[in-house]
């Protein structure tokens, strides 16, 4: 049997049961309809967008979003938007900027320092409405797309600077590995990892046709100080010197002028892929890194940085 500790199930069919007494009070009528056939729709998991997770909601997530939704449209009515329907970006943005500033404070007269969970369910309610109104050949303009969660915003800053401390005290080989692994996700052909030593400065060949014709060599360089400088681009091109056109030289620092320079002027096409580039790819192709909750907030993968 499924523990319910703080009565999750009982407080949601409190709710319920009282939806035609007290459960939308100070609500307008328009405003309350929407809410209530909100949450029913989400608690058997129906017109759920796309951008969401699929299926039923559990009762202490239903009971969350009902009452930061509930208080999204109190707020708003209080400031004229009467129908939620009708509100206006501007009304959305404002409304969550005086929320975080604390120009609209909480019960203890301070700024709310969970604006980003409001936002996140009033897209949550924005996205099922449009998807409710495409139901009926109505377009809706999404609202709530530009609307900005400052939390998740410095939770990213503080991830890729994770990423990139790890990936600096990796050990070069297994950095090589992850180099060759985050190029696969990104749909590159065939890999072919080169020996641990004696590979002449090339950490990896891609082969781009199924008879290896046509090759790209990758150069993995793990700095924990110092940039990249002209040499390593000098001899990374003598490296492939005849035998391929295309390289990518990848680094967890930067690349100084002369080097960038260097790799422009070459007759070869090389690409340059920095620590900050490197950490970004890492998190869009998801690697090194878990998405964690219904929406996509990533944190790190430890086992994937082990190396074992």
């Amino acid at each position: 049997m499924k523990i319910d500790p703080y009565k999750s199930q009982e407080t949601f069919e409190g709710w319920l049961a009282r939806i035609d007494l007290d459960a939308t009070k100070g609500l307008s009528k328009k405003n309350a309809t929407l809410l209530v056939e909100f949450i029913k729709d989400f608690s058997i998991g129906l017109n759920i967008s796309k951008l969401s997770k699929k299926g039923a909601r559990s009762p202490i997530r239903l009971n969350h979003l009902r009452q930061k939704v509930m208080f999204t449209f109190l707020k708003l009515q209080e400031r004229g938007v009467k129908d939620i329907t009708k509100a206006k970006e501007e009304d959305l943005h404002q409304l969550f900027e005086d929320m975080r500033s604390g120009a609209l404070p909480n019960k203890y007269g301070k700024p709310y320092l969970s604006t980003g969970d409001y936002i996140k369910d009033m897209k949550t309610f924005w996205h099922w409405h449009m998807k409710i109104e495409k139901k009926k050949g109505n377009e809706i303009k999404d609202i709530t797309e530009d609307l900005f969660d400052a939390g998740l915003e410095k939770q990213n800053i503080s991830l890729k600077s994770k990423i990139l401390e790890m990936l600096k005290e990796s050990n070069p080989y297994h950095f090589e590995k992850i180099i060759l692994k985050l190029l696969e996700k990104m749909g590159y052909g065939e890999l072919e990892e080169t020996p641990k030593s004696g590979d002449g400065g090339i950490d990896g060949i891609i082969n781009q046709d199924a008879l290896g014709i046509d090759k790209i060599y990758i150069q993995a360089k793990k700095f924990t100080k110092g940039n990249v400088r002209e040499p390593e681009i000098r001899n990374f091109i003598g490296a492939m010197s005849r035998k391929v056109s295309k390289g990518i030289f990848v680094t967890t620092s930067d690349f100084d002028k002369k080097a960038k320079e260097k790799a422009l002027d070459a007759t070869h096409k090389i690409i340059l892929i920095n620590g900050e580039k490197l950490v970004d790819l890492m998190i869009k192709y998801k690697i090194g890194v878990e998405v964690k909750g219904n929406i996509e907030i990533k944190g790190i993968d430890a086992d994937f940085f082990s190396e074992e």
